[in-house]
């Protein structure tokens, strides 16, 4: 009667409340801080413990039930004061369950299970299980209504893939195609997680069909492209015009064949159309919040804001004109976020100062995945001080138990890496948030106060001019200089005095390996390119690259290649990372350089980790990638002596700055360490060829007796330097490194305590 009279709001509520007494008459099932969790069975009765006349209410049956809080949400009513959960979960899955036992519908009960494994991580449980357990009973319950529903196939495969159970969601997601060959959700998901499985080729199968499907499905087209790229398919790659070409210049035509983006003057391929997806994408967001500040109480929101400023109160800001300054432009509602955001951070200092100034140092880890039973993970989870497996945990749980423990610092390890809980640090759940090592860039966010970095791995030139992060005046400064300036780093930075990548090498190694010599260095290294390679001939020059076969662009092939044509006598030694790449590398080596230079492209399997290590020797030259160099690998192949050539391509680009982080790290402190530098690291494409043309053709190998021959020439030289600077360098100090980073850790809390900001430089 009350939604017949269009009272929305009292609807809601009545249908709620009815639903809750009937099914749980006692309480058993109701939790305050949770939904209503039913399984199919006790849903379906809903209705006649409700109504009487076994369970029909005149014209009820063509009501959709959940349609009736569902409009109250759309009309901006208030929500039902039965639950607390996050607004609209529960409320809907009540109203859910009255349809469901009104008229039996596979769609509904797929309604159901998605609502209910949204909920999956906040571990609600009630008698008949947990809200995932009971999503994976909707989907089969409706899958037994119409076992030719799509999207319940489909859902119940991406439930069972965010459970583990990748052969089963596989399974799934192949009922879903054979139930509708066209349906773009289903293919692209069953790429997603046949890839996942190691069946690139499948994957790359399935994407395309997705994309046939529907050409603007932005996760088919960039999972295509991602797919391609990843075994070095470009046939129909394209490319992109950045920097008046510049920056990715060599484009791949359909064919497989290069050509020149300043000839053409524009992008192409499949990377035009991802570009087209992404600028799409941003031009949507900028509309975001749009009108927010018109239909907000503006008043109260300047009232709590001037709150904020009280430390900032000469600073002559007129915070109203500021705000409304943006109201009606682009991005409105994503500056309103930042500004909030910010003023969070203040808030928080203000509440906490007095709570956490003092305290014993400690660390605590939280761990956010399962444990893989790697040695690593285990010897974390034995040696930490504190161990905390939040693998499961909701962000409020994992946000509560920070707190609780009085968390200083909170550090990001994940990033935009997958396993990631940035919701957590959203929250600000401690008064200093930093972020290093798992992900190569900026986090672009107000709850990430620091970056641990070096000023090779991030110039001056990408920081943003005003380098304040603690009041609230220097947001609106900064929208001054966002139309002309391009600068990328939000975060503060901390700069350490050598590069801050971290290895343990040293503290790993064999006993013996410090008792070496550089004879014996040099025998045992020629022993194992003797045992890898038993039939090259002994002045053969080995150039390598040990990176996934991902981080090659066609740009940097294109060098290579060139490489190999300048140095007759060198070979390039590859990793079949992952095997179908070296298929399309061997073809398209040979359609741009011809059949004798693509022979001279060597591939071998990936080596386990130790073995990886010791065999990087064999190289005379290790040719980085400069899309995206080598991280893990680059301090691996240092660690063994092999020279190193990087070229640092973007300066806004971490990932593509880190090996000539890395590389400084390795080399000696004085003239002979700048000077290797300066041979190693490159500054464009042209230099990187002829860097390595150079070294790698005056290198010679003379016969010293019948166990090895020993190498001549500046690449011999710069092995030899590294050789030496090993055990002194301070990448493979790791004792420097720790003493780096708890340096940080004291100057950003000396800084928080006293209201600082700025850049930390070590």
């Amino acid at each position: 009667m009350l939604y017949a009279l269009k009272d929305i709001d009292r609807a809601s509520d009545a249908f709620e409340e009815a639903v809750l007494i009937s099914a749980a008459p006692n309480g058993s099932h109701v939790s305050p801080s949770g939904p209503l969790l039913l399984p199919p069975g006790e849903a379906k009765h809903t209705a006649q413990l409700v109504f009487a006349a076994n369970g029909e209410l005149p014209g009820l049956r063509f009501v959709p039930a959940a349609k009736i809080f569902q409009d109250a949400m759309s009309n901006g009513g208030s929500y039902p004061k039965l639950l607390q959960q996050p607004p609209g979960v529960g409320d809907i899955l009540a109203l859910y369950y009255l349809s469901l036992s009104l008229f039996e519908s596979p769609s509904t009960a797929n309604n159901v299970g998605i609502l209910l494994a949204s909920i999956q991580h906040t571990r609600a449980a009630s008698p008949s299980g947990t809200a995932e357990t009971l999503a994976l009973a909707y989907y089969n319950y409706g899958l037994g209504l119409d076992p030719k529903h799509v999207h319940l196939h489909t859902n119940l495969g991406s439930l069972l893939k965010d459970i583990n159970q990748l052969d089963l969601a596989i399974q799934m997601y192949e009922r879903a195609v054979a139930c509708d060959g066209t349906f773009d959700i289903a293919l692209t998901n069953l790429a997603n997680a046949v890839k996942d499985r190691g069946r690139i080729n499948d994957a790359i199968m399935y994407y395309r069909r997705a994309v046939n499907s529907n050409p603007q499905f932005a996760e088919a087209v960039c999972g295509l492209s991602t797919a391609l790229n990843s075994v070095c398919d470009w046939r129909g790659r394209g490319g992109v015009l950045l920097d008046h070409g510049r920056f990715d210049r060599w484009h791949v035509d359909d064919e497989g064949m290069l050509k020149d983006a300043r000839d053409e003057g524009l992008g192409s391929g499949l990377m035009r159309r991802v570009v087209a997806i992404v600028s799409k994408q941003l031009a949507d967001s900028s509309q975001w919040g749009h009108g927010i500040l018109q239909n907000c109480e503006f008043d109260t929101l300047i009232s709590q804001l001037r709150v904020c400023m009280a430390d900032e109160a000469a600073s002559g800001l007129d915070l109203e004109a500021e705000i409304r300054k943006w109201a009606g432009r682009p991005w409105e509602g994503s500056r309103l976020l930042r500004l909030i955001e910010r003023a969070t951070k203040v808030m928080v200092r203000r509440r906490y100062i007095d709570q956490y100034v003092t305290g014993h140092p400690s660390a605590i880890c939280y761990a956010t995945t399962p444990s893989d039973k790697s040695i690593h993970r285990q010897q974390i989870e034995q040696e930490a001080p504190i161990f905390r497996d939040v693998t499961g945990w909701s962000a409020e749980q994992i946000v509560q138990r920070i707190i609780e423990d009085n968390i200083h610092i909170l550090v990001n390890l994940n990033g935009y890496t997958r396993g990631a809980r940035n919701e957590v640090f959203a929250a600000r759940p401690a008064p200093i948030q930093m972020s290093f090592m798992g992900f190569a860039g900026t986090l672009g966010a107000e709850w990430c106060d620091y970056l641990l970095a070096d000023e090779t791995a991030i110039p001056s030139s990408t920081l943003r001019p005003l380098r304040s992060n603690v009041g609230l005046e220097s947001i609106f400064r900064d929208e001054e200089l966002n139309e002309t300036e391009n600068w990328v780093y939000s975060e503060n930075i901390v700069f350490c005095r050598d590069t801050f990548f971290c290895c343990d090498h040293a503290q790993s190694c064999e006993a013996g390996e410090r008792t070496i010599t550089w004879e014996e260095e040099q025998r045992r290294r020629w022993k194992m390119r003797r045992e890898l390679f038993p039939n090259l001939p002994d002045d053969t020059i080995i150039m390598g690259n040990f990176n996934q076969l991902y981080k090659i662009d066609p740009s940097t092939l294109r060098t290579w290649l060139r490489i190999l044509s300048n140095v007759r006598k060198a070979v390039l030694w590859l990793l079949r990372f992952p095997e179908l790449g070296e298929c399309n590398l061997r073809r398209t080596a040979k359609a741009w350089a011809g059949e004798e230079v693509a022979s001279r492209i060597i591939f071998t399997d990936v080596a386990p980790k130790q073995q990886h290590i010791s065999r990087a020797r064999v190289c005379d030259i290790f040719l980085d990638t400069p899309e995206c160099n080598a991280h893990t690998t680059a301090a691996d192949v240092l660690w063994s002596s092999t020279p190193l050539l990087t070229m640092p391509r973007y300066p806004y680009k971490m990932c593509s700055r880190m090996a000539a982080s890395i590389l400084k790290g390795a080399l000696p402190k004085d003239a002979e360490g700048t000077r290797a530098a300066q041979e190693l690291i490159a500054s464009d494409d042209a230099e990187y060829e002829a860097f390595a043309t150079r070294l790698a053709g005056e290198l010679r190998y003379d016969r010293v007796n019948e166990d090895y021959c020993e190498g001549r020439g500046r690449l011999a030289d710069l092995r030899k330097l590294l050789f030496e600077a090993k055990w002194t360098c301070a990448l493979f100090d790791t004792h420097r490194w720790v003493s780096d980073l708890e340096s940080a850790y004291e100057e950003a809390w000396r800084r928080w305590v006293a209201g600082e900001s700025g850049d930390i430089h070590l």
